[in-house]
């Protein structure tokens, strides 16, 4: 398989919707020809969805709530988890790096 910069995104997207789920949760399967469909991917286009070029940002909402009523969750509330999730990540890579950058400025101002 491979994705076109659209459909990677939109992967990326339902990856990390899912992702910021509880590890015990059983997730939809974000390649099944069902779901695709349901978000609006051409029947021609099913095999190889994730490299298709016509990935909207409709389509990720539509993709969203899909995944969302399949939880059983709103889906204002697994975006939310998503972003908080995306948040923490992004904090825990950027205290070391901007603490290594401070270590580094100290070092070569003494």
């Amino acid at each position: 398989m491979t994705r076109s910069q659209l459909g990677d995104d939109a992967y990326g997207v339902f990856d990390d919707l899912l992702g910021a789920l509880p590890e015990e949760t059983e997730c939809p399967d974000i390649e099944d020809s069902e779901f695709l469909a349901g978000v609006g991917i051409p029947e021609g286009e099913l095999d190889d969805a994730y490299g298709w070029d016509g990935w909207t940002a409709g389509m990720v909402r539509k993709g969203l709530t899909e995944l969302a009523y399949d939880l059983g969750i709103a889906p204002e509330r697994l975006l939310t988890k998503a972003l908080k999730q995306g948040e923490t990540f992004k904090s825990k890579l950027w205290t070391p790096c901007r603490d290594w950058k401070l270590l580094s400025r100290s070092s070569v101002d003494e």
